[in-house]
């Protein structure tokens, strides 16, 4: 089983969403009136706070999308992070998935005995234990987890194990 190098970066959903809801925020401020807000300075505040939030953290997710590297894997590794730190399929323990409070991630568990090896790779004094792939923001989530549950599988049960380096 070989599968073409698959990548999946930051869903616009969430870019979108967030953005708007800020924007819908200081649409709401000009739409009720500037008195309103005025006389009520905290509710003003609160409200110019959130929108800001709301509205950087779109921005925030736009150049996540822009400038760091999506999520890929092929027969050999998958990156891990934005950064493009990998991980070969012989040197995770499980994959995982979890749904927390509505949160669904997929959750990628190292080895123990790889930890130094991951460490050296990566250039990290301190290594994450697990490597989580939050659904909320990726494009085809579910085909994502679906992908590397195969691949992973496929790479356990045929004993295809990369040399670590």
């Amino acid at each position: 089983m070989s599968f073409k190098h698959s990548v999946h970066r930051i869903s616009w959903v969430p870019i979108i969403a967030c953005i708007a809801a800020g924007l819908f925020m200081i649409a709401l401020f000009f739409i009720v009136g500037f008195h309103v807000f005025f006389e009520k300075m905290p509710l003003f505040l609160i409200e110019c706070g959130l929108a800001g939030l709301f509205i950087y953290f779109g921005l925030f997710l736009w150049y996540q999308r822009l400038k760091k590297q999506p999520i890929h894997y092929n027969d050999e590794w998958i990156t891990v992070d934005g950064d493009g730190h990998r991980i070969y399929w012989n040197e995770i323990e499980s994959v995982q998935f979890s749904n927390v409070g509505g949160m669904k991630t997929t959750t990628i568990v190292p080895k123990k005995q790889c930890y130094k090896i991951l460490k050296q790779r990566m250039e990290r004094h301190n290594l994450q234990k697990v490597y989580a792939f939050y659904w909320f923001y990726l494009e085809r989530p579910k085909q994502l987890h679906d992908q590397i549950i195969q691949q992973w599988y496929h790479a356990h049960n045929n004993n295809t194990n990369h040399q670590l380096k």
